[in-house]
C-alpha cells in the first residue's frame, strides 16, 4: 500500500478545515484524537490529538501485524472470491489481462486472480509480505515500494484495492496515480466499508441515546487504523473527482467471523443488523467500480466523466 507517513491537516476530499467533531478516542485503542465531519462536503475523516504517533508506526505495532485480516482461511477466503467473481462479471474474462494490487499482502487474492487467466502484479510496503505473495504466486512481479511514486514501466488493465483505500490520509493521490497506470478503459475495484450502512447508523443512534455510554459498537467502528470513513456517496465523488466513472456498486454484510471481531451474542447482532441492511440503508461492505474513459477527450474540465453514470 502507499506509505501512510502523516495524517490529514483538513479534509482529504475537498481540503477544506472546518469540522464538526462525531466522536473523540483519547485515550484510545489505536490513534487518539478525533473523528470529525468536513463542514463543506460532509466527509468523516479521522483528525488525531497530540499524543497521536506517526500513522506509518501503527503499521508496525504487533497487535496490528497479529490481525490477519486477510488470510487463507476459509472465511476470508470466501469473501475474496466473492471480491474476484464480482470483478470478472464487471471487467469480462480476463484474456490475458494484467492486473494490479495495490497492497497486496501475502498474495492472496493476487492468487485467486491468478485462477481465473490474469497477469499479476502487486505492490506493497512490507518486504516480508511482498516475499510470501511471491512465494504465493510463482514469483510474478511483487515489488515493495510506495505506489505512489514506484515506477511499474507499464500501464494496466485492472487496478485493485482491496481494504486500502480507508487507511490513507490522502485518498485521492492514490485514486490519481491509479488513473495514470491504468490503460484506457481499464478498471479500478475498491473494496471498503460502508459508514453509511445500517450497523454504523445503529451504533451511533445507541451512542447519542445514551450520551455516550453505549460506546462499545461505536469504538469498534471507529477505533482504528482507518483514517477516512466512507459512505457510497462520498467514496463515488472521490472516484469522479480522479478521473473514473463508476460503473457498478455491490454491498455485501459485514461477517464478524472474518477474523473474530465477535462472537457469541454479538455477532447474532451483527447479523440480524445486516440482514436488515440489505432492504434499508445498505450493508457495511461496499465494492465499487470505477472506469477510466476510454478517450481522453471524455472528461469534462472539471475531470468527471461525460455522460450517465451506471448504477
Amino acid at each position: 500500500m502507499t506509505n501512510p507517513a502523516s495524517f490529514a491537516a483538513a479534509c482529504p476530499l475537498c481540503g477544506e478545515a472546518g469540522f464538526s467533531r462525531l466522536y473523540r478516542f483519547d485515550p484510545a485503542q489505536w490513534i487518539p484524537g478525533q473523528v470529525v465531519r468536513c463542514g463543506a462536503c460532509g466527509a468523516v475523516y479521522k483528525k488525531p490529538s497530540a499524543a497521536a504517533r506517526p500513522l506509518w508506526d501503527y503499521y508496525r505495532d504487533v497487535r496490528y501485524r497479529d490481525l490477519h485480516y486477510w488470510s487463507f482461511e476459509l472465511g476470508a477466503l470466501r469473501a475474496l472470491r466473492q471480491i474476484r467473481d464480482e470483478m470478472v462479471a464487471v471487467v469480462g474474462p480476463s484474456g490475458a489481462r494484467s492486473l494490479l494490487e495495490v497492497g497486496c499482502g501475502t498474495g492472496q487474492f493476487l492468487q485467486l486472480a491468478q485462477e481465473r487467466g490474469f497477469n499479476v502484479t502487486g505492490v506493497e510496503l512490507n518486504e516480508g509480505l511482498a516475499e510470501q505473495a511471491r512465494q504465493h504466486t510463482g514469483d510474478s512481479p511483487i515489488v515493495c515500494g510506495d505506489f505512489l511514486t514506484q515506477d511499474f514501466g507499464r500501464r494496466f488493465d485492472v487496478i485493485v484495492m482491496l481494504d486500502l483505500i480507508e487507511h490513507l490520509p490522502d485518498p485521492l493521490a492514490a485514486l490519481r496515480r491509479s488513473h495514470e497506470l491504468l490503460q484506457p478503459g481499464g478498471f479500478l475495484v475498491v473494496y471498503t466499508p460502508n459508514h453509511a450502512g445500517i450497523t454504523t447508523r445503529v451504533a451511533d443512534l445507541a451512542y447519542r441515546i445514551s450520551g455516550g455510554a453505549i460506546a462499545g459498537p461505536v469504538n469498534e467502528i471507529f477505533d482504528c487504523l482507518h483514517v477516512v470513513f466512507f459512505d457510497v456517496d462520498s467514496l463515488r465523488s472521490a472516484l469522479e473527482r480522479s478521473g473514473f466513472r463508476m460503473v457498478k456498486l455491490c454491498q455485501s454484510p459485514y461477517d464478524p467471523a472474518r477474523n473474530d471481531q465477535a462472537t457469541g451474542a454479538s455477532a447474532v447482532a451483527v447479523r440480524v443488523l445486516e440482514a436488515l441492511g440489505s432492504v434499508c440503508f445498505g450493508q457495511f461492505r461496499m465494492l465499487m467500480f470505477g472506469q477510466k474513459p476510454s478517450a481522453e477527450a471524455g472528461l469534462t474540465e472539471t475531470g468527471r466523466a461525460a455522460g450517465p453514470d451506471a448504477a
